[in-house]
């Protein structure tokens, strides 16, 4: 039996250490999750330059890499599958994020 799962696309908030989200955060997309090679990160701030770093479950650290536009590509194609953590550091703080690659 299949089920669609329709549209795949999270978006991922900024928490507080208290578990509620900061309304003048700003979030970003992962699309599509889960993804059987590249995602999209969307959504991020204008005219800031991030970097991406990819966790695997474990803590290690698969991919690194410079996202200079608010829509970047991320090719997870190398990656086994698996849940992957998204590390997103900028001017304007640090945002976590998850993403399964089948």
């Amino acid at each position: 039996m299949s089920e669609g799962f329709g549209d795949t696309t999270v978006e991922i908030s900024l928490c507080l250490t208290n578990g509620m989200a900061d309304p003048n955060s700003t979030h970003f997309s992962v699309y599509p999750n889960p993804t059987t090679g590249n995602v999209q990160i969307i959504d991020l701030p204008l005219g800031e330059k991030y970097v991406i770093q990819v966790f695997d479950a474990h803590g290690k650290i698969c991919y690194t890499s410079k996202l200079e536009d608010s829509n970047s590509v991320v090719d997870l194609n190398n990656l086994s599958s698996g849940l992957y953590i998204l590390k997103l550091s900028g001017k304007s703080g640090v945002r976590y994020g998850k993403v399964i690659k089948q």
